[in-house]
């Protein structure tokens, strides 16, 4: 039985809750608030890299990130002494679904989604509230949008498409994750509300928490699904299927990278 430090943004936590109940490993928590991914990306590295060095990393024997890549919000970061583990996702929506694979066909089939869960509609409820409604011919730009999530990942696509002007072209559904978590029928009604309001059609996945459950029950980390940051290297973007990849620190000009 491994012991391990799982720090997770808190739209993550009925989901990782549910995954440590379940694990046959220790793990400690630290949940850190949403709001941080309104800050740049270099601001929430810093804050996050700020938990991982408040750990005591003698006491266990992997740190965990719940995090996806998020605007390259977890670039740089590092450990001192103990591995430290990433699930391979652009963002949290590739957590909900359960694989990046997963992700990348539901959006090439429907790429003008918003997606809801108990955490953002629990935890992140000013993102949905100041989401606006889609206007009238959004061929274009949803054209834009794809190709930007094909090359930036989700959440630059989206910060792209806001700075073009584009961000209320881009939604034609708000779909709900069913993660059977909370009060399913509540938060469903809630979407629904949503959708409505916003003239949006609403639909509904099933969601997968197999990414929670295996980032917790290492030391078995599939490389295709989890990225192992071994001391003394840093998480870099992989700009590829990868997402992410581990960079020894201080050697970036000799081209030495993990991945």
């Amino acid at each position: 039985m491994a012991r391990h430090r799982l720090i997770a943004c808190e739209v993550f936590h009925r989901e990782f809750c549910a995954a440590i109940a379940r694990t046959p490993n220790t793990v400690d928590v630290t949940f850190v608030p949403q709001g941080l991914h309104d800050k740049r990306a270099a601001s929430m590295a810093e804050s996050l890299q700020k938990h991982i060095d408040a750990v005591d990393e003698s006491g266990y024997d992997a740190l965990l990130l719940g995090y996806g890549l998020c605007n390259n919000g977890i670039v740089g970061l590092r450990t001192g002494r103990t591995p430290l583990i990433v699930p391979r996702a652009h963002d949290c929506i590739t957590m909900f679904l359960g694989s990046k694979e997963r992700y990348a066909k539901i959006f090439r089939d429907n790429p003008g989604s918003y997606y809801l869960t108990s955490g953002w509609i629990e935890r992140a409820r000013r993102s949905i509230e100041t989401l606006p409604t889609r206007v009238k011919g959004a061929e274009a730009s949803d054209t834009t949008y794809r190709k930007y999530v094909e090359r930036f990942g989700e959440e630059n696509a989206q910060y792209l498409m806001e700075m073009l002007g584009h961000w209320k072209d881009k939604y034609e559904r708000m779909v709900f994750i069913d993660l059977g978590l909370g009060d399913v029928e509540l938060l469903r009604a809630h979407t629904r509300r949503e959708a409505e309001r916003r003239a949006l059609s609403f639909e509904e996945l099933p969601g997968d928490l197999s990414l929670f459950q295996g980032l917790l029950d290492g030391p078995a980390w599939p490389k295709d699904r989890y990225l192992v940051v071994p001391p003394g290297y840093a998480i870099q973007p992989s700009y590829d299927d990868g997402v992410v990849s581990a960079e020894r620190m201080g050697a970036a000009l000799e081209g030495k990278r993990q991945q």
